[in-house]
Formats: C-alpha cells, structure tokens, sequence
C-alpha cells in the first residue's frame, strides 16, 4: 500500500510494544523516517533490527519516560536533532494503573501526566505545530474492557484529547 508518506518524518511514542510499534513499522514501512521513543531500549533495538530487516531505514531510537517534567522538551530536541523535522507526531504511550473509589489526587495527576499532560506538551514542544502542517495522532490505548477501576482516568483522558484534538485541528484552519 502506498500511503505517499515517503520521505517523511515521525516521532511515534510507546514504540516499544503494541499499537505503537505497529504504527512505527507501518510507517517506517511507507518510507517515512522514524524517532521510535520508549523507556526500554531493548525493544527499541528489536523494533529497529525487525524494520531494518524489513527493507526500511533504521530508526532513531529515544529511550525516554514521558512522567518526568523535562520529557517532552528532551524528546522533541532528541528527533529534531535526528530528523531535522518532524512531519507525524503519533502518540502511542500511556497507560494507567487501576484507580480506587475515592482515589488521590496524587493519583489521578499520575494517570493525567502521562495520558496527556505530556502527549499535550510533545505536541507544542518545538518539535510540532509549527505552521508546517504536521499531522498529529493521540489513540484509544487502553482496553475499554478493564472495568470500572480504569474507567475513570480512561473517559478523562479520552475527553481532555478529543478537545485537544478540535483546538489543534481548528487553529491549524484558522493558519
């Protein structure tokens, strides 16, 4: 399938594992330049190896955790440094952990940081949205299947991206 992305650039976060390294080696595999980012650096060389051995060029590879506050701005810097632009920015990272009746605040922050404080702040890291038309792509990530104990973090992060989302596509119009 040709998508036309040949010669693009990416960054796909959570590329280490599920939707992420689908998307970074479907990417990879329409000609697009990747910054495949995750914590485990072993994945990542796995993932590299398998798309080199794919005929594809080999990644760049970011191992990085989004929870720190700094993250976004040492990614961001990571794949302009590697790419030169970036073009897709697909956010695949995050996850939760279950979630008490009456669960902290604390709690709640941890969950939010990283399902979209910091996708959110990737997106205006220097690294998107510069006026270049770079596509940005947040996913579903977690099972809607994990019941009530993931329910709540999962709607809030689902709503916070979908408006995200609209702001993003309506300023992009407005350009």
């Amino acid at each position: 399938m040709d998508l036309q992305l040949k010669g693009r650039t990416a960054i796909v976060t959570g590329a280490s594992q599920g939707l992420g390294r689908a998307i970074a080696k479907g990417l990879a595999a329409e000609g697009v330049k990747v910054a495949a980012v995750a914590r485990r650096i072993n994945l990542l060389e796995e993932l590299a190896a398998e798309i080199v051995a794919a005929g594809g060029e080999k990644p760049a590879l970011i191992e990085a955790d989004l929870y720190p506050d700094d993250a976004a701005d040492r990614i961001a810097e990571s794949a302009l440094k590697a790419l030169g632009r970036v073009d897709i920015l697909a956010n695949a990272a995050g996850g939760s952990r279950p979630l008490p009746l009456g669960a902290s605040k604390a709690e709640w922050m941890e969950g939010l940081t990283l399902n979209f404080f910091r996708l959110r702040e990737l997106t205006e890291a220097g690294a998107c949205c510069e006026g270049r038309g770079t596509r940005v792509v947040q996913g579903p990530l977690q099972s809607r299947r994990q019941g009530w104990r993931h329910r709540q973090l999962y709607t809030a992060r689902q709503i916070a991206q979908r408006a995200d989302r609209q702001a993003l596509a309506d300023a992009g119009s407005a350009a």
